[in-house]
């Protein structure tokens, strides 16, 4: 028996070997086109991002521990693995691929990213052992920050500010992700919350930029206005209602008013301040009225938004027989109805669409806050719509699946790029990819991965409906760099960490088409395609080793009987 448990924990750390093998190459071959195209001083940056990816898997090798750092042991989502990797690597990854577009200009975001993962290298893994492997990995954490500065001419190239820059953002990142863990136990891995500080404090640090530099787009001051004043509401709000007793059942509902306003008053000058206009203006008389276009498009929301209220008001009973076959249609109609919203403002009113994602953002927020703090009356409503459509991984402090849902469906649009396909990732991947993969897998499912309740015959629906997905994008006129060998290798590769991961999946796998897709136009597709093929034949193995174990131990128990 001790036999077979090391050899299943065995398992599950090749898993997660194989499984960083995906980020690690992308980060590789990313990197590399970066310093040989930018040119000059970037070379420093990609070899730190390099350097990065080869430690990122040296961390992850497969030994003897559990998959989960000692001290996040109890902290985070139940039933996921820290995903030290994917905190690391993917902010940076992200941003490597969104420099293939000529429109990325803040390329000092890149250098400070991967400051941030260097340190979260050393928080994730390595500061609980023993001291030399932490002064050693503090002194290359200082050196790569030097290099990085170095390489970037901020604050008018001195080099000791810019390195305080990087520094101080790094350890900004650490007390975020350990306070994102504190104040949300068990609602996200190590990972996700390294993915949500790391990206926090870059658009606060983007914001400032843009808002004393003028020709900054409107769009992306209200988003980035619109993210640091939601996180600053969510802040706020949990520190007032800590002396809750001192509230009665109407000053509760008051306080979170007074907040709520102070707060989108602040945003909207904000917004007034950097682009010298009205964003309420701007918004009636460019984006919503702006077009025809526009009209159609928010008249066939309405339409859609009125059919999915009654469709959920009528989706199934409640009871215990029948929870299980409606909470899985429940969840994937939400995933059909993200593609039948998202993709027409995809691919004919993008303005309207990011705006309009950056409301939807913001509703959830506010709907969330009211949920957790059991604001009365509305948190007894909400919660009951909520519970309809949560699963395992909404065990912890908040529902987090319709936020995935929407990170996952918007940020490849809020992100933007020349790939039209790379901004269909979310549409592509969780509407139609993920919901055939369900459907398919349930109906026809027989055989399923080693240590996952993913099924062979539902990951192969992934792979063919996303290749068939794409390709009728690719023949509707998209860009068409990545060939068909590549995409069939990306297809498969994404159906694998579909399977493979136990991160959420709503947000990994979106983000990595669309970084996978942006590498594509920078290197070809015939580089990225052989970097994913690697990652593919590298993560096989662990798909199948388990099984190989479980055969082993039927015939060791028939022997011994």
């Amino acid at each position: 028996m001790v036999t077979t448990l090391e050899n299943s924990a065995g398992g599950r750390l090749a898993r997660l070997y194989y499984e960083a093998c995906i980020p690690a190459s992308l980060m590789i071959v990313a990197a590399w086109n970066y310093g040989v195209h930018k040119g000059g001083r970037s070379w420093a940056t990609s070899a730190v991002a390099i350097a990065l990816s080869i430690y990122s898997l040296w961390i992850q090798r497969p030994r003897k521990f559990s998959g989960i750092s000692p001290w996040l042991e109890g902290r985070i989502r139940p039933g996921a693995d820290d995903g030290a990797v994917w905190g690391i690597l993917l902010v940076p990854l992200v941003l490597f691929a969104k420099s293939a577009d000529d429109n990325f200009k803040y390329e000092w975001l890149i250098s400070i990213s991967l400051s941030m993962s260097l340190l979260l290298s050393l928080v994730a893994r390595t500061v609980y052992r023993i001291w030399k492997p932490v002064l050693l990995f503090l002194t290359l954490w200082i050196s790569g920050s030097v290099i990085l500065a170095h390489g970037m001419n901020t604050f008018g190239g001195s080099l000791f500010m810019s390195t305080v820059l990087f520094m101080l953002a790094s350890l900004m990142a650490v007390l975020n992700i350990d306070s994102i863990i504190k104040l949300l136990p068990g609602s996200l891995s190590f990972g996700e919350a390294a993915v949500g500080a790391q990206s926090l404090i870059l658009v606060a640090m983007d914001l400032g930029a843009r808002t004393f530099t003028r020709g900054s787009s409107t769009e992306s001051i209200c988003l980035e206005a619109a993210v640091v004043g939601l996180a600053l509401l969510a802040l706020s709000l949990s520190f007032a209602f800590r002396y809750r007793r001192r509230m009665g059942k109407y000053i509760e509902p008051a306080v979170f008013g007074g907040l709520s306003l102070l707060l989108i008053w602040l945003v909207l000058a904000l917004v007034k301040f950097a682009t010298k206009k009205s964003p309420v203006a701007w918004v009636l008389s460019t984006v919503v009225l702006g077009s025809t276009t526009n009209i159609v498009l928010l008249g066939y929301w309405a339409v859609i938004l009125s059919f999915a209220a009654l469709f959920y008001k009528c989706a199934g009973p409640d009871s215990e027989a029948a929870n299980k076959f409606w909470l899985h249609v429940r969840r994937k109609s939400y995933h059909g109805l993200a593609t039948l919203l998202f993709a027409p403002g995809i691919l004919y009113a993008r303005q309207l669409l990011h705006l309009g994602f950056t409301v939807a953002l913001a509703c959830f927020v506010l709907a969330e806050c009211l949920r957790a703090l059991h604001i009365h009356p509305w948190s007894s409503v909400i919660d009951q719509f909520l519970r309809r459509f949560t699963d395992h991984r909404d065990a912890g402090a908040i529902v987090t699946s319709h936020f995935f849902l929407l990170f996952g469906c918007a940020l490849p649009v809020w992100l933007g790029g020349s790939s039209a396909v790379a901004c269909l990732a979310g549409v592509l991947t969780l509407g139609i990819a993920d919901t055939a993969a369900s459907l398919v897998g349930t109906r026809f499912g027989r055989h399923r991965w080693p240590g996952s309740p993913k099924t062979v015959e539902g990951s192969a629906a992934f792979a063919a409906s996303l290749c068939a997905a794409a390709g009728i994008a690719y023949a509707a006129g998209a860009d068409e760099k990545c060939g068909p060998i590549g995409l069939l290798v990306l297809c498969a590769v994404l159906a694998a960490l579909e399977a493979l991961t136990t991160q959420n999946d709503n947000l990994v796998v979106p983000l990595t088409m669309y970084a996978a897709m942006h590498v594509a136009l920078g290197s070809g597709s015939w580089h990225t395609g052989s970097a994913l093929l690697v990652a593919l034949a590298w993560a096989a193995p662990s798909l199948f080793q388990g099984r190989n174990w479980r055969l082993s131990k039927k015939r060791g128990s028939m022997l011994s009987g």
